[in-house]
């Protein structure tokens, strides 16, 4: 069943990881909402329900940083779920623009097109 209020679109932002202040390290989305994550982390001992600091960095010319904190909700051998457990408007703005630019890199010209369609 999927609990999601918005659709995960699949895009590769690098993600690096702290819980209680220790750096945990570098990893790559596989898929990023205005809500959460999939980070693929690989096997990394994380706890459901464990609240951890991410930095979401686009690489372009001028990196784009987003900070915010995400709880853990899945844990698997390839990654851990995150929902974004902080909302503001700016920091919700800052994340949509950094989907956005992330999107703008990635996407096909179809897949624009697609989504555009399908309000995404």
């Amino acid at each position: 069943m999927n609990h999601r209020c918005s659709v995960r679109i699949p895009l590769h932002a690098e993600v690096k990881i702290s819980r209680h202040g220790t750096y945990l390290g570098r990893y790559l989305t596989r898929d990023l909402d205005s809500d959460g994550a999939f980070v693929e982390t690989g096997w990394l001992l994380m706890f459901l329900n464990e609240i951890v600091d991410l930095a979401i960095t686009v690489p372009r010319e001028k990196p784009a940083c987003v900070s915010i904190k995400a709880m853990v909700i899945r844990s698997t051998t390839k990654g851990v779920g995150l929902v974004f457990t902080q909302y503001s408007p700016d920091l919700n703005q800052q994340l949509a623009k950094l989907i956005v630019e992330l999107f703008d890199g990635e996407a096909s010209d179809s897949q624009v097109r697609l989504r555009s369609a399908a309000g995404i």
